[in-house]
């Protein structure tokens, strides 16, 4: 069977920089990382969905609906 094949855009986060680098390995996947600023995987990925996996934030703003 073949490995899976993702696209990946984050940061530089220690959490997945062991992964990024290939000291970790995900058995079965194949990935190809891509180490933007917040802003642009932000805007790229929700505008064009340029990767199969992004980090993405969601912020609520205050609740005025009282």
């Amino acid at each position: 069977m073949n490995n899976l094949k993702l696209s990946i855009a984050t940061t530089d986060y220690d959490h997945f920089r062991d992964f990024r680098n290939g000291a970790v390995r995900a058995e079965g996947i194949d990935h190809n990382w891509s180490m933007l600023g917040h802003h642009e995987v932000f805007a790229r990925f929700t505008a064009n969905r340029e990767w199969d996996v992004a980090e993405l934030c969601q912020v609520h703003g205050p609740d005025h609906s009282r």
